[in-house]
């Protein structure tokens, strides 16, 4: 019972999320119910065209004869053989309409899925978090799983009006003959033993399904990433050997609950034809006593009865097969939590960091591992410039990634202007520090709109920023200037270009402190000197820091700061 509880939490909460974001899911939902009252009103023309068919007396207080006499229409095989050829043709219609509609929301809840479960990952989940997994794992979250998990949105809508279908058939039954309700309902009942296994191997292979999905995403992204080192150890054909077996094992899982929705809809039918044919050569079935307009109406109803019940199961299976793949990306759409500092707190313009006693250490599953920051102190006052210098592994990159909350400290604080950045929200504090990485994040658009990354700079600001980066030439030289697109990972720019543009990309910001980790290394010696010097007079009155080894960057800064002196690991 309480491996269900949450099953069922998370299923709604999944509609939660649906029907609030597309209130179209309710008229869906309505016009299915109407449909299904089309179709029985449609199967009830049936009997007395049997009757009528067969030289029987029709029953005039039946629903549909009756309704036909109140409109003065003679009651006769071609009038409601008319009845129920119109009628089913609007049962098709709206069946028509309303799966129609609930398949295009079911994609709209797709896409909202997503694209929110995209930027709750960019914007708030903590990189300790998103470093545990996997480039495929995300991708899987953000695409295969919101794509599951509006199929399961869908297969709920759907089976809400299927299983209704099939209890209003039921009933109808019930109706025509008790005797024939009964024995449904046992063979429902023993054929019910075989429905529950049928979903707890669906649900199993649903979570097969979505591991064996990730693992081939991950081998993918994962070789696609290192191409140079696959090839460069001739391991092409080890990562296409491996890629292959992990998709061939997900095109398996794939095939098994294929022949599962398929065993659901065709095991009622098998069950209804034995159960009949037992019926008859055992004489209980009687047409002389029955009626052939009885029979014949009674086999109609459960000729539409039982696939509509093989149809509720296969819903129910796939159901039960998604319940676990769109459980992570919902989960994490519905997360409302935001950075636990006050938002109250903000800052107006930094003058001082101060570092207080900083410890950390990065953890993993076996848990925290040897410390890489212990005790460090220092400050960063405005007006200065510094230079952060230190052996590889000291600490000098982990540095800056608490200061910019990328990760909590273990212990200890850092003070911005007097304000622990506890109590500043992370997004506040890195719109005011600016961080450029020694690898910069080209995106597949145009220059423009790569400086800007979403801020509505103007033109000129960008042409500004790219002048003080000693890119505005190598821009204006291009065949659309700001308006060139770049390519994927920006293969048509240098090394250098490329860390130009990052350079313009926090100037246009105009932070208050600019931190630069390693972001000139790919300069030639001469563009490296004037953008330094362009660094250092725009940021004269503010705070710059360098982490780096560069003897030219250390003669001219106003400090430099050793790591190794500062931190007591």
């Amino acid at each position: 019972m309480s491996n269900k509880l949450p099953q069922a939490k998370y299923i709604f909460k999944l509609l939660k999320f649906a029907f609030n974001n597309n209130p179209l899911l309710y008229l869906s939902v309505l016009i299915s119910i109407i449909s299904i009252g089309i179709e029985l009103l449609a199967m009830a023309s049936l009997l007395p065209l049997f009757e009528l068919v067969s030289g029987e007396i029709v029953d005039k207080h039946g629903l549909i004869p009756k309704a036909l006499s109140m409109l003065g229409l003679k009651v006769d095989a071609a009038s409601l053989l008319q009845v129920f050829f119109l009628l089913f043709t609007l049962r098709v219609i709206t069946q028509l309409l309303s799966q129609s509609l609930t398949h295009y929301l079911g994609r709209r809840v797709m896409a909202q899925l997503g694209s929110r479960a995209f930027e709750k990952i960019i914007t708030s989940m903590s990189i300790d978090k998103i470093s545990e997994k996997s480039i495929g794992f995300f991708m899987g979250l953000a695409g295969d799983e919101s794509f599951r998990a509006s199929t399961l949105v869908v297969a709920l809508t759907q089976f809400v009006a299927t299983f209704l279908l099939g209890v209003m058939y039921f009933i109808s039954i019930a109706v025509y003959s008790l005797y024939a309700a009964e024995m449904i309902f046992i063979l429902m009942l023993v054929s019910g033993v075989f429905f529950i296994w049928i979903l707890k191997i669906s649900h199993k292979m649903g979570v097969r399904q979505i591991e064996g999905s990730r693992k081939a995403n991950s081998i993918f992204m994962d070789a696609m990433n290192n191409i140079k080192a696959v090839r460069s150890l001739s391991s092409e054909k080890y990562v296409a050997g491996l890629y292959k077996r992990k998709i061939f094992t997900y095109a398996n899982i794939l095939f098994y609950l294929d022949a599962i929705n398929l065993a659901t809809k065709l095991v009622p039918i098998i069950f209804l034809l034995l159960g009949s044919l037992i019926l008859i050569l055992s004489g209980w079935v009687s047409i002389e006593n029955l009626g052939m307009a009885y029979i014949v109406s009674l086999i109609a109803y459960l000729m539409r009865f039982f696939p509509v019940v093989g149809q509720s199961i296969t819903l129910a299976v796939r159901i039960v097969a998604d319940a676990k793949s769109g459980k992570d990306v919902t989960e994490l759409v519905s997360d409302e939590s935001v950075d636990s500092a006050s938002f109250a707190n903000h800052i107006n313009k930094v003058e001082k960091i101060k570092v207080n006693d900083l410890s950390f250490s990065y953890h993993d599953s076996q848990g925290a591992r040897p410390a890489i920051l212990n005790s460090v102190n220092y400050a960063f006052e405005k007006n200065n410039s510094y230079a952060l210098v230190g052996k590889s592994g000291l600490g000098k990159s982990t540095l800056l990634d608490v200061l910019l909350k990328f990760y909590p400290p273990a212990s200890g604080s850092i003070f911005i202007d007097g304000v622990s950045t506890e109590n500043i929200p992370g997004a506040r504090i890195r719109r005011s520090i600016v961080l450029i990485n020694q690898e910069s994040a080209i995106f597949d658009d145009t220059v423009y709109n790569n400086i800007c990354m979403g801020e509505a700079f103007t033109l000129e600001d960008v042409k500004w920023a790219c002048k003080l980066a000693c890119i505005s030439k190598d821009v204006e030289s291009l065949a659309q200037g700001y308006e060139t697109r770049l390519q994927y990972q920006g293969k048509n720019l240098s090394g250098g270009q490329r860390q130009r543009i990052a350079i313009a990309r926090a100037l246009v910001r105009k932070p208050d402190v600019l931190i630069l980790d390693e972001s000139t290394t790919a300069l030639d010696k001469a563009t490296q000197e004037v953008v330094i010097r362009n660094l250092m007079t725009e940021y004269k009155n503010k705070i710059i820091i360098f982490v780096s080894h560069d003897p030219y960057i250390m003669t001219q800064v106003d400090h430099t700061v050793d790591l190794a002196l500062i931190n007591k690991v």
